[in-house]
């Protein structure tokens, strides 16, 4: 039913052309030339206690000085993907939602505006190209994050060249690279003795035919530094994952893989899939269109770091070849479950489950031994690339001799009967250990090898001081954004959208990609890391000058804020709802005419209404419930239920409720109506509006919850006030109450 439902109001979406405008960030006017140098940020006196990641595991099987434990729903609030739901994991893939024009004050219409003159004519050359080539060139990139308000800015930088921590783009600006090639560049660009390597196997030539004669050197060092038995090459982290997947499924005789939503396993059908319940059970569907249901059918998509997880798995452990981790979520840093890693481990050796970790993004980055030897787990799989690539295309497998013997076999020798006994599968390619790929990797890994585990250690210092430097400023400050890492991996966290956030680093000169992944190098110096925490603080200086991010408060008093001091900017979008135009709040005076009931600023959730408000409005830019909606918007949805639910336990009984208020909140619904407060079953949702609305509110992030009718001679009225009240709180402005 819960399908269906969802299948049919995407339909209706879909036909009525009707998707809600995500809410926007506009500048402030500035130059905003990457040449001004930008405000030096002190860095905290305490690093230690801000320390996000966890340290490696002690020589005992302690967990050490270990940070404290994130918990998976406390992981999805901090992560707030830019116009997105920030309860809701990580998916590749997303359609396209463009939007709508409108819906700004005419501050925020010239803000962004001056925004969109500075960034293109900063960058002509790359939007030029990319109109140029949109004909031939199809490119997902090109169109992340795409909304009608911010199309002009919507293209791929293109480069023109990069040292160390630097990159030049094709009209000739320079900036402090934070991106650093997805992950691949933990050295900086071009450093010499990768160069030098790469140069002179050109010298050699690139045969292909013949084995590379590094192939073998590389392999032994993969397997030094990972620990692991065995490894064989690939060209991508998508070909290493699917390799690995078949290895187990081989291995094992089954059929079925545990993955984690949230995570990240490459493009291949296999591994994009989402997570349903049909009837109390978990099912897969596809990600996207274009696969298959079939294809994804073997796959069980669980919660990342949840206990409820590992009960699943032993319900399973029958038909399970493998449970496919990535052990630190790539777009979730902070979420670093060691202890679940640990039991994960010993249920997968104890029901004779392969254990396979992604480590495309942690492998040689957090630890030479990689996530594996970060956390103290051994893995019977691991899939790297990007770093050991030095910037080419790379894939590795490793994993234990048993199972890694289903490339070719196992060993066996000349000069005797032996020959290769184990039971293989099918792996190749034409650009498998390609001669360029194998030379990169050889100086790579020799040099992280020479180097030992004091380059990754001095890296992660130095990420995590960056880190707390701009968590104390963000905290100083009352800004709603936060800086979480891994190692050297970080992301800025926030809630709403503030998108425009990195728009206005790339004017500062400081490069992020579309995804918003970010990382430090050996490369970056001080200075540049000065420089990168200088024009953050800036671009959120300007951010709220321009009215996107709330302003600084002063002390409460009794539970109010001075309104003043307490109101958010008057036209600040947030929660990706845009507020109606106002070219000015309202004075003093009408607010205090209005009475105690009319001054709605002692709600520090709330902006303050306009003197005289007849016209009808939207919801407000922090997300209270407006009394009709704008006549210029389109059709306005909103989900309404009405039913008699029995008394008797029933461990679902409120699925649809929940399941349907998550939909139509991700959807830009308008609001979710409660039903009324009749006479029937105890135990179901009718006697108990505020009690429903209140575990909404923790459910969703935008959408209105409104209650009809609450019958107010059931309950004294204060009662009932001091109820709806906390609701209000917890929804941060979002309730509405119909009385009889």
């Amino acid at each position: 039913l819960l399908a269906q439902f969802s299948g049919l109001m995407s339909q209706q979406l879909s036909a009525l052309g009707r998707s809600r405008a995500h809410a926007q960030a506009a500048p402030t006017p500035g130059d905003g030339d990457a040449r001004q140098q930008p405000r030096r940020v002190e860095p905290p006196k305490q690093i230690m206690t801000t320390e996000p990641f966890a340290r490696p595991a002690s020589g005992d099987g302690t967990n050490g000085d270990a940070a404290p434990r994130v918990t998976p729903a406390d992981a999805a609030r901090a992560h707030a993907p830019a116009g997105g739901d920030a309860r809701a994991p990580y998916v590749p893939y997303r359609p396209v939602e463009p939007g709508a024009f409108g819906g700004f004050s005419e501050r925020q219409r010239r803000h962004l505006g001056e925004l969109v003159e500075r960034f293109t004519r900063r960058t002509a050359a790359s939007k030029e190209l990319a109109r140029k080539y949109r004909p031939v060139l199809a490119d997902s990139r090109a169109i992340v994050g795409f909304r009608l308000s911010i199309k002009e800015m919507l293209y791929p930088i293109v480069g023109a060249g990069g040292d160390g921590a630097r990159l030049r783009d094709v009209d000739g600006n320079e900036y402090v690279d934070i991106t650093m090639g997805f992950g691949v560049h933990l050295l900086g660009h071009r450093p010499p003795f990768v160069a030098a390597a790469i140069e002179e196997q050109l010298r050699r030539g690139i045969e292909m035919g013949p084995r590379p004669a590094l192939a073998g050197e590389v392999a032994a060092l993969v397997c030094e530094l990972t620990g692991m038995e065995r490894a064989a090459f690939c060209n991508s982290g998508t070909e290493a994952v699917m390799t690995a997947l078949r290895l187990a499924r081989a291995r094992t005789g089954r059929t079925k893989v545990a993955i984690f939503s949230g995570s990240y396993h490459g493009h291949s059908d296999g591994t994009l899939a989402r997570a349903r319940e049909v009837g109390g059970r978990p099912q897969s569907a596809p990600l996207a269109p274009g696969i298959p249901p079939r294809v994804v059918e073997d796959l069980l998509v669980l919660e990342y770091g949840d206990p409820r997880a590992l009960e699943l798995l032993r319900e399973h452990a029958d038909e399970l070849a493998a449970v496919l981790v990535e052990p630190v979520q790539s777009r979730h840093p902070e979420l670093q479950p060691r202890e679940f890693l640990h039991e994960l481990r010993a249920w997968t050796r104890g029901a004779g489950v392969v254990l396979i970790f992604d480590e495309m993004v942690t492998g040689f980055r957090i630890h030479p031994g990689g996530a594996q030897a970060w956390f103290g787990v051994e893995a019977d799989l691991a899939t790297y690339g990007k770093i050991a690539g030095g910037g080419l295309p790379v894939g590795i497998v490793a994993g234990r001799a048993h199972f890694m013997d289903g490339i070719d076999g196992g060993l066996w020798d000349y000069g005797d009967a032996s020959y290769p006994r184990a039971e293989t599968t099918y792996f190749g390619g034409t650009f498998c250990q390609h001669p360029l790929a194998m030379a990169a990797a050889h100086a790579v890994l020799s040099h992280l090898r020479e180097r030992g585990p004091s380059l990754q250690a001095e890296l992660n210092e130095r990420t995590s001081r960056m880190a707390a430097t701009l968590n104390e400023h963000f905290a100083r400050e009352e800004m709603p954004i936060r800086v979480a890492h891994f190692g050297s991996l970080f992301r800025f966290n926030y809630t709403g959208n503030l998108d425009l956030l990195f728009y206005h680093l790339l004017t500062r000169g400081v490069y992020v990609w579309e995804w918003r992944n970010c990382f430090l190098s050996t490369a970056h110096t001080d200075e540049e890391i000065a420089r990168v925490v200088g024009a953050v603080a800036d671009s959120a200086d300007e951010m709220r000058a321009g009215g996107f991010i709330p302003e600084k408060s002063g002390p409460p008093a009794n539970g109010s804020r001075p309104p003043e001091a307490a109101r958010p900017a008057q036209d600040a979008p947030t929660n990706g709802r845009a507020p109606e135009p106002t070219d000015s709040p309202a004075p003093a005076d009408a607010l205090r005419a209005l009475g105690f009931w009319g001054r709605r600023e002692i709600k520090p959730a709330l902006v303050t209404p306009r003197a005289a408000a007849p016209e009808p409005r939207a919801q407000g830019p922090n997300g209270e419930c407006g009394t009709a909606p704008r006549l210029d918007r389109g059709v306005a949805f909103s989900l309404s239920y009405f039913g008699n639910y029995d008394a008797p336990y029933d461990e679902h009984k409120y699925d649809l409720l929940i399941e349907g208020a998550r939909f139509a909140d991700r959807h830009g619904f308008e609001a979710v109506w409660i039903p009324e407060r009749h006479f029937h079953a105890f135990g179901g949702l009718s006697p108990a509006p505020s009690v429903v609305a209140a575990a909404l509110a923790r459910e969703t992030e935008r959408i209105c919850l409104r209650a009809g009718s609450v019958v107010l001679p059931l309950h004294h009225a204060v009662r009932v006030a001091e109820e709806w009240a906390v609701v209000d709180n917890l929804s941060r402005g979002r309730a509405g109450v119909s009385f009889a």
